[in-house]
């Protein structure tokens, strides 16, 4: 299968609970004007939390399909295009933001990037800001 070029793009934040279990959906589109579904069987997904697009080292939350938390499945759209796993699920679990009593991503806002990273390609196909906040207590 040729490697499918896919423009990087940027969406509006979202909002995370700490300590809540969410599942991110995120669909792979091409860019021509007929946003057509790009099938991902096969890709390794790294899904990546930093505090700013630029920054160096170690994302301060970093998923992957490797792991088993980001899953491939179909949209309707995609059926339509006789395309599968067009649509990338991320699970960020309770955990990966709270644990033991600490909170691990403070109150803030925060950038993603979702990038390719089979051998010999990484590219980071989308972007987005994303936002952490507690839990409002009773």
């Amino acid at each position: 299968m040729a490697d499918i070029k896919v423009p990087e793009i940027d969406i509006e934040p979202g909002i995370v609970l700490v300590g809540q279990d969410i599942t991110l959906q995120f669909g792979c589109r091409t860019m021509d004007g007929h946003e057509t579904p790009i099938d991902m069987d096969g890709w390794n997904l790294a899904f990546a939390v930093r505090k700013k697009d630029t920054d160096d080292g170690a994302p301060l939350l970093l998923i992957t399909s490797v792991a088993g938390k980001i899953t491939l499945t179909t949209s309707a759209k995609g059926v339509a295009a006789g395309v599968s796993n067009d649509v990338a699920n991320v699970q960020i679990r309770a955990i990966d933001s709270y644990n033991a009593g600490v909170t691990l991503l403070p109150d803030r806002q925060y950038r993603y990037g979702i990038a390719r990273v089979d051998a010999g390609v990484h590219t980071t196909w989308l972007r987005g800001g994303i936002y952490f906040t507690p839990v409002a207590s009773k």
